[in-house]
């Protein structure tokens, strides 16, 4: 009963949307023994924007209603702290939805934000610089 509450109210904030963000951690404490591959779906068909089902420094998945469903590989960075490192995910899309880039710039932009943030500690005291995370971004593109 409790996951299907925690799914209609996820729903409705997630209908109304432009990029959904899931931790693998939120589905596995609040979606009793669901897996991602079975909630993507759900996820995508009852949302209004771009869904992202990330999954720590795994590879994580994306996309949109009636689309394919994508994968990400994050960044490799040596960890000094994973602390904030969802925030700055988020706070990485945000960025890049404001500055409208499409949905694979968007996530590549946003896990690169993160990659950097994890690469120091504290986090709070050394924030990721744009310059950082564009030349993340660079070098991944380049060595594809």
């Amino acid at each position: 009963m409790l996951t299907k509450i925690i799914l209609n109210i996820g729903t409705n904030i997630h209908r109304h949307s432009a990029v959904s963000v899931i931790s693998g951690e939120g589905i596995s404490n609040f979606y009793n023994g669901k897996t991602r591959e079975e909630l993507f779906p759900l996820f995508t068909e009852n949302g209004g924007g771009l869904t992202i089902i990330t999954n720590g420094g795994k590879e994580f998945v994306y996309g949109r209603k009636g689309g394919p469903v994508k994968t990400f590989q994050p960044f490799k960075v040596n960890v000094a702290s994973t602390l904030g490192a969802g925030d700055t995910f988020k706070a990485g899309c945000t960025y890049a939805l404001a500055k409208g880039m499409e949905d694979d710039e968007l996530v590549r932009f946003a896990s690169a934000c993160a990659a950097v943030a994890i690469s120091r500690y504290p986090l709070q005291l050394n924030p990721p610089k744009l310059e950082e995370i564009e030349r993340l971004v660079s070098y991944k593109e380049e060595n594809k």
